[in-house]
């Protein structure tokens, strides 16, 4: 199989650049993009596995990375992996997906937990 660009051998894992994989559209061709073309002729298999795209660099600020449910309150502490900082009073932040609504104020303070 022949992708885009690429050397006959393109589905055996890391022929793809970081944050894209190997697509089939049919027998005879794929192609490295992000995601597959959907209501399209494409087979859409992903052919071989690509190391994950690694993570966005560290804010320089952030003193700490914070997990899920951990107190943001001070900074310089960041929320790590697509969280955010919410403010549930002036006293207490915590790393959030989403803000619990119920006695909580739920101002966004982002992912650094600056106020």
């Amino acid at each position: 199989m022949m992708g885009k660009g690429h050397t006959p051998n393109t589905h055996s894992p890391g022929c793809c650049p970081s944050g894209t994989q190997c697509f089939k559209q049919n027998n005879y061709y794929a192609q490295c993009l992000a995601t597959c073309p959907t209501g399209s002729d494409w087979d859409c298999t992903i052919l071989g596995v690509n190391p994950p795209s690694p993570a966005p660099p560290l804010d320089p600020s952030c003193s700490q990375v914070v997990a899920k449910y951990g107190a943001c309150t001070n900074a310089p502490l960041c929320c790590g992996g697509g969280l955010t900082c919410f403010e549930k009073n002036k006293y207490y932040a915590q790393c959030l997906v989403t803000c619990p609504t119920s006695e909580w104020t739920c101002r966004d303070l982002g992912t650094t937990g600056s106020r």
